[in-house]
C-alpha cells in the first residue's frame, strides 16, 4: 500500500534580479489530499504573501514549481493472480500442473499420513465439540520368514490397493454422511443397528467364501501340512532323539547345570543295568482305535514311512478292512488312509517302485495302492474281479526280484501271493488287467498207507485236499529259492523253476507255522515260529534246526530278525513281547513285555537303523518300544552267529 507524499511549494519571483527565491509560507490546507493531485484552479485561491517586494509594481509575475518526497511502503503483498497476457503466464501455468501432479502422487508415499495437525503458532485456543464414543480394540500379529518371502515373491500392485483403499474410505464416508444428524431415538437406533448388522452379514459371508477359496488351494494345503509337521516334531523332539539314536536337544535357559557329565554318568550306570524296553509314542488315531492290527511293514526307499494293515475276522464275518501309513514326521495322523472291502491280513512295499504297497485280503482278494495318489483311486489293481484270484484268505504277500531269461543281469520285481487255499501264486500287471500265474499248489500228502496182503507191506501215495499255505519268505541272494510255511506243521524249499515238487521238507513243527523270516546277515539262516510255542533257527541244507527256543506256553504269532544285528530277534506271544539277544542267552529272552490285560499282541517289527521295536494290538495301536541297555551289534555280526551255532551240540535238538 502506498500513501501519497506530502507537496512542497516553491514560488519564483521574476522581477528580482539576483534570483531572489520566495517561498510560500503555508498551505497547511493543501498538503495533504485524497487523491494526491493538484489543479491550476486551487492556486488561484491560495492567499500569497509578498515579502520584499517594491509596492509599485504588485502585477508582476513569478514562476510556481511543485516537487514531490520520496515514496515510501509500509505494507507490499505479491498479487496471486495475473492475466494470461502477461510475460510469466506459462511458467505459472508449468508449476500449477507439477504441484497438481506431486498432490495425486502424495497419496502412495509410506511417509504421507492423512491426518489432522495442529501448528504450534502462537497460544491455542480451547475448543469444545461434541461427538460420538471412539471404541479401541488391542490387535497383534507376528511376520514370519516365509510372510515376508511371500510378500517379496507376489507383490501387490501399488495403485491397484491405492484405489481399492479409496474406493472403501468414500464408501465409508458417504454412509457416515448419509447418516441423520441429531438425537438418536428409539426408532433411528434400531434402524441403524439393523443397517450395521446387515453389513455385517454380508462382511461375515464374503469372508466365509473367501475362506472356503483358501482353504481349498493346494498350496494352502501344502502349508498347513509342514506346519503340523513342524509343531508335532517340536513337541516330541525328546521321544525321536532316542529313536533315532540322536542326542536330546537341553533347553539353554534350564536349571541343569553341566548336561554332558550328566549324560555320561548315566551312560557309564546304564552298562549295568538290566535291558528293558521303554515306551517312546504310539501311533493312533480315531480312524484306527478299536481295530485289530495284522501287519505291518516299513518302506523299502523311505524307512521314515510306515504302513499298518487293520482287519478283525474273529466273529465270523469279516470286516471292511482299513490301511494307514504314518510317517515319523507326523506321528499324531496318518498321512493316508486306505479303506478296503474286507480285512486286511498282510502288507508288503516294493523295492522298485517304492510308491507301490501290496495289501492282501481276507476274502481272497490282491490289491496294489499308490500312496502317492492324491484323488479318490489310489487303488491301480485289484484282482477281486480276476477269475483266478484266491479262494481262500490271502496269509502273505512280497515283492520279490525274478531274473529274466533273456538277461541274465536284468531282474524284474513280481509280487507273489500264499493262501488258504495251498496255491503261491505269481501276479503281473497285463494290459488286460490284473492276472496270476501259480507257482505251486501244495497238495497233503499221506506218505504211506499200510494194507496187509500176507507178509508184503504196500506202500502208495494218497493226495489229499490243497493245505493252506500260512508264510513265505525268499531267499536274501538267490530270489529264485523260497520257503513256505503250512497248516500242517511243515516247511517246504521251493524253486521258481520247479513248480511240481519241493526241493527239501522241513519236519519240526507239528501245528501251524505262523511265520518264516530269512536272517539278513546269514543268507543261509532263517527262522520260523509256529503255534506249537516254539521258535526254531534252521540252516538251509539242515533239516534239523540249529537251535530251539521256549519260553513260555504260548501261540507265536510272529517273529523278526533286527536289521541291525544278528544275533537279536523279537516274537509275540499273543500277551507278550519278547526280545532275544543271542550273544547274552540262547536260553531266555533278554527282555519281555507283557500286555495290558484285555489286550492281545497281534504284529511285531523292528526298525532299521534304530534300537526301536513297534507292537501292533488288537486295539489299533502301534506301540514305539526303546531297547535300552542292549549291548549287542558291537563286533562282527556273521562269525558271532556262526560261533554260537557250531558250539551248541546239534543232539540237543535232534
Amino acid at each position: 500500500m502506498h500513501l501519497p507524499a506530502a507537496l512542497r511549494v516553491t514560488v519564483r519571483c521574476s522581477c528580482v534580479a539576483l534570483g531572489t527565491r520566495l517561498f510560500c509560507s503555508s498551505f497547511s490546507s493543501m498538503s495533504t489530499m485524497e487523491s494526491g493531485l493538484l489543479s491550476r484552479s486551487l492556486f488561484s485561491e491560495v492567499p500569497l504573501k509578498r515579502q520584499g517586494l517594491p509596492e509599485e509594481n504588485p502585477h508582476q509575475g513569478f514562476d510556481v514549481t511543485l516537487t514531490e518526497t520520496d515514496t515510501f511502503s509500509l505494507l507490499d503483498i505479491s498479487p496471486t493472480i495475473i492475466s494470461e497476457d502477461a510475460e510469466g503466464a506459462e511458467a505459472v501455468k508449468h508449476r500449477n500442473i507439477h504441484y497438481a501432479e506431486f498432490c495425486k502422487s502424495r497419496m502412495a508415499d509410506d511417509n504421507y499420513s492423512e491426518r489432522s495437525t495442529q501448528a504450534f503458532v502462537g497460544e491455542p485456543k480451547t475448543k469444545h465439540v461434541q461427538t460420538n464414543k471412539h471404541s479401541s480394540a488391542n490387535k497383534s500379529t507376528t511376520a514370519t520368514i516365509w510372510d515376508m518371502y511371500d510378500s517379496v515373491c507376489q507383490p501387490v500392485d501399488a495403485g491397484e490397493t491405492q484405489e481399492v483403499d479409496q474406493e472403501d474410505y468414500f464408501v465409508s464416508t458417504k454412509k457416515e454422511k448419509d447418516k441423520p444428524e441429531g438425537s438418536l431415538s428409539g426408532d433411528t437406533g434400531s434402524t441403524l443397528s439393523s443397517v450395521v448388522e446387515m453389513e455385517t452379514c454380508v462382511d461375515s459371508l464374503t469372508a466365509e467364501s473367501d475362506q472356503d477359496k483358501i482353504l481349498s488351494l493346494e498350496s494352502f494345503q501344502n502349508s498347513l501340512l509342514v506346519m503340523e509337521r513342524v509343531v508335532v516334531l517340536n513337541i516330541f523332539q525328546p521321544m525321536l532323539a532316542a529313536f533315532r539314536g540322536l542326542p536330546v536337544l537341553k533347553d539353554p535357559y534350564s536349571a541343569e547345570k553341566n548336561p554332558a557329565a550328566m549324560d555320561q554318568s548315566t551312560e557309564d550306570k546304564e552298562w549295568f543295568l538290566t535291558p528293558t524296553l521303554e515306551s517312546l509314542w504310539v501311533f493312533a488315531c480315531p480312524l484306527s482305535i478299536g481295530r485289530n492290527i495284522t501287519s505291518m511293514t516299513w518302506n523299502k526307499r523311505n524307512p521314515d514311512i510306515l504302513a499298518v494293515g487293520y482287519g478283525d475276522w474273529s466273529s465270523g464275518s469279516p470286516k471292511p478292512g482299513l490301511v494307514c501309513c504314518w510317517s515319523l514326521k507326523n506321528i499324531m495322523w496318518s498321512e493316508r488312509v486306505f479303506p478296503c472291502h474286507s480285512s486286511v491280513t498282510c502288507l508288503d512295499f516294493s523295492a522298485n517302485h517304492p510308491d507301490q504297497l501290496a495289501v492282501g485280503m481276507y476274502d481272497g482278494s490282491v490289491a496294489i495302492y499308490n500312496i502317492q495318489a492324491r484323488n479318490h483311486v489310489p487303488c491301480i489293481a485289484n484282482s477281486c474281479d480276476s477269475s483266478k484270484r484266491h479262494q481262500q484268505p490271502v496269509w502273505q504277500v512280497m515283492w520279490t526280484k525274478q531274473q529274466l531269461q533273456l538277461s541274465g543281469e536284468e531282474r524284474e520285481e513280481v509280487l507273489v501271493s500264499v493262501s488258504g487255499d495251498g496255491r503261491v501264486t505269481k501276479w503281473l500287471i497285463l494290459s488286460d488287467g490284473f492276472n496270476c500265474i501259480d507257482l505251486m499248489i501244495v497238495k497233503r500228502i499221506q506218505n504211506h498207507k499200510e494194507k496187509p496182503a500176507g507178509n508184503q507191506e504196500q506202500m502208495e501215495n494218497v493226495l489229499l485236499p490243497a493245505t493252506p499255505v500260512l508264510c513265505v519268505d525268499f531267499h536274501p541272494t538267490d530270489a529264485g529259492i523260497y520257503v513256505i510255511g503250512t497248516w500242517d506243521g511243515r516247511m517246504h524249499k521251493c524253486s521258481f523253476s520247479n513248480s511240481a515238487h519241493f526241493l527239501d521238507t522241513y519236519n519240526k513243527h507239528f501245528s501251524p507255522v505262523t511265520q518264516v523270516e530269512w536272517s539278513l546277515f546269514y543268507p543261509d539262516v532263517f527262522l520260523s515260529c509256529s503255534a506249537d510255542w516254539t521258535i526254531q533257527l534252521w540252516q538251509l541244507d539242515t533239516m534239523t534246526p540249529k537251535m530251539s527256543f521256549t519260553s513260555v506256553q504260548s501261540p507265536v504269532d510272529s517273529v523278526k530278525w533286527s536289521p541291525n544285528c544278528s544275533m537279536v530277534f523279537a516274537a509275540v506271544y499273543r500277551q507278550r513281547l519278547e526280545v532275544w539277544d543271542l550273544s547274552s542267552s540262547i536260553l531266555l529272552p533278554t527282555a519281555v513285555h507283557h500286555a495290558e490285560p484285555g489286550i492281545t499282541l497281534r504284529s511285531v517289527l523292528l526298525a532299521k537303523g534304530s534300537d526301536c521295536v513297534l507292537v501292533g494290538d488288537s486295539v489299533g495301536r502301534v506301540t514305539v518300544y526303546k531297547l535300552k541297555n542292549f549291548r549287542a551289534g558291537k563286533q562282527k555280526q556273521v562269525n558271532n552267529l556262526d560261533d554260537i551255532m557250531q558250539a551248541v551240540p546239534g543232539s540237543l535238538y535232534d
